[in-house]
C-alpha cells in the first residue's frame, strides 16, 4: 500500500493465491484470484484500507476470475474460462452475467469509463480482435475489428475522463497499445519491441 504512489509497504493477502486483479469503487478495494475452482469461497477479498481483508464468495459463478474493474457503484469481474462476467455492489456477493456467447477467447482485461464497461475479445479461428462495451453488463456491443488482430491479449485498460488507453502484449511478447475515445473504435495497434506492458491507471 502507498499514500503517495512513491513509498510502498508490503501487505499479506488473506490467502496464498494467484491474485490477478484489484479495483476500487470509492469506498473499498476488491481483489480477485483465479483459484476459484479449488476454493470458491476465497475467490475475492474486500478491504477498506488494503491491509485487513474479508473474503467474498463467488461460488460457482466464476471459474477463474482474471480481471476486475469498478464504475463507482458496481464491481465487474471477468472469467476467461466460462466466458462471462459477474458483478457485485460490495465485492462480497456476486451475480453472474453474460459476456459474449459467440466469443471463444475473451481477453483478461476490463476497463470502465464514460458510463460503460469496456473489454476485448478475440477469435483465433476467425483471426478477429474487437472491443466490446456494455452499460449494464447484461448486453455487450462489439466494435469494428482492430488492426492488426492481436493473437495474444492480456489487455489492461484505463480511462482518464476523455480517453481509454489499452496496453498488452503480442505473441512475441512485444508491448502493444491502442487508444479510444468511446471504447468501441480504437486506433491502430502500436507495437513496442521492448517487452510487454503489465499495468496502466
Amino acid at each position: 500500500t502507498s499514500t503517495d504512489g512513491l513509498t510502498w509497504s508490503s501487505i499479506t493477502m488473506p490467502a496464498t493465491k494467484n491474485w490477478t486483479g484489484i479495483a476500487y469503487n470509492g469506498s473499498v478495494f476488491c481483489a480477485v484470484n483465479d483459484n476459484n475452482v479449488v476454493t470458491p469461497t476465497q475467490s475475492a477479498a474486500v478491504s477498506a484500507i488494503g491491509s485487513s481483508w474479508t473474503f467474498g464468495d463467488m461460488g460457482s459463478v466464476m471459474a477463474r476470475p482474471t480481471g476486475i474493474v469498478a464504475n463507482g457503484s458496481l464491481f465487474c469481474a471477468v472469467d476467461t474460462v466460462n466466458r462471462q462476467t459477474a458483478t457485485s455492489p460490495s465485492g462480497l456477493v456476486w451475480t453472474p452475467k453474460t459476456y459474449i456467447s459467440t466469443d471463444p477467447f475473451p481477453s483478461h482485461g476490463l476497463g470502465s469509463g464514460g458510463g460503460a464497461f469496456v473489454g476485448f475479445w478475440r477469435n483465433t479461428l476467425a483471426g478477429t480482435f474487437k472491443a466490446i462495451t456494455s452499460t449494464d453488463t447484461n448486453t455487450w456491443t462489439a466494435g469494428p475489428e482492430l488492426t492488426p488482430a492481436i493473437p495474444v491479449g492480456n489487455y489492461v485498460i484505463a480511462y482518464n475522463g476523455t480517453r481509454f488507453v489499452a496496453l498488452g502484449k503480442d505473441i512475441a511478447n512485444n508491448g502493444i497499445s491502442a487508444t479510444s475515445t468511446d471504447g468501441l473504435n480504437w486506433s491502430t495497434v502500436t507495437v513496442y519491441p521492448f517487452g510487454a506492458w503489465g499495468a496502466v491507471c
